[in-house]
């Protein structure tokens, strides 16, 4: 541990941060770090790119905190609540917007564009061209790949063989699906009047399987099925997009 002094404008000498040595818990490397900051987290790393690394394995699967947890409505106003509750806190208000000002002025002094000015823009395809080779990463076939396994495993609760195996008959389920949903009488549903695409309509609605196409294709349900009245309803485009393919059937 170490104490630092420094002159500041007036010509005297003040302290600076306690420095302390510790370990990275990821590479095992000694690093310096401010005392203060010590109590902000239980391990601590020495880089960004160690802390990455750290996290895709300690909150992998079951020891990621939302694993298995679906992303309910009550979920939502409970986060919602919080964050509203924090933001009234005027010290912990000022803390987050004096951050955000010196994050932004300290990027403006190294010359990074902020925001999606043409520079911007620029900028992000080279990371990407630097990080995956392609100026999206959603460019590369091995990429997309990757994200489907994860999405199949995770949210199917299938292995990606088993998804692969259906694929020859997915495209049929769907299209059987959307044709029975559109001859079911849709204008008996609440809110079918305000069908609409979001782009043209601020509070637009869009028509909801309660049982996701993809779940009853994996499973095995009959289109008719998923496709029956019963089993639709119109939401908030909001809602429809941020819902996920999970379905816990209630028990």
């Amino acid at each position: 541990m170490s104490n630092n002094t420094k002159r500041n404008k007036a010509g005297r000498f003040t302290k600076s941060a306690v420095i302390v040595t510790i370990e990275c818990d990821h590479c095992g490397e000694d690093f310096d770090k401010k005392q203060s900051r010590m109590k902000y987290s239980k391990r601590h790393f020495c880089s960004n790119e160690c802390s990455d690394l750290h996290k895709k394995v300690a909150m992998k699967g079951e020891n990621n905190p939302s694993y298995g947890k679906e992303w309910t409505d009550e979920r939502k106003q409970k986060r919602s609540e919080r964050m509203k509750e924090q933001w009234e806190d005027e010290e912990y208000r000022r803390k987050i917007l004096e951050g955000l000002h010196k994050a932004r002025k300290a990027q403006e002094e190294r010359g990074i564009s902020l925001g999606w000015d043409d520079a911007s823009r620029e900028k992000r395809k080279a990371t990407m061209v630097k990080r995956y080779g392609h100026e999206h990463n959603w460019a590369s076939s091995d990429l997309r790949q990757k994200a489907t396994r994860k999405w199949v495993e995770q949210t199917l609760g299938i292995s990606y063989e088993e998804y692969e195996a259906k694929l020859e008959t997915k495209d049929n389920y769907y299209r059987a699906v959307r044709r029975l949903t559109e001859n079911q009488p849709l204008h008996l549903l609440e809110n079918h009047e305000k069908r609409a695409h979001r782009k043209n309509t601020k509070d637009a609605y869009h028509l909801d399987h309660i049982i996701p196409i993809s779940y009853g294709w994996v499973q095995g349900i009959p289109p008719e099925t998923i496709a029956d009245i019963s089993n639709l309803r119109f939401v908030t485009w909001f809602e429809n997009q941020t819902k996920t393919n999970k379905y816990e059937p209630e028990s």
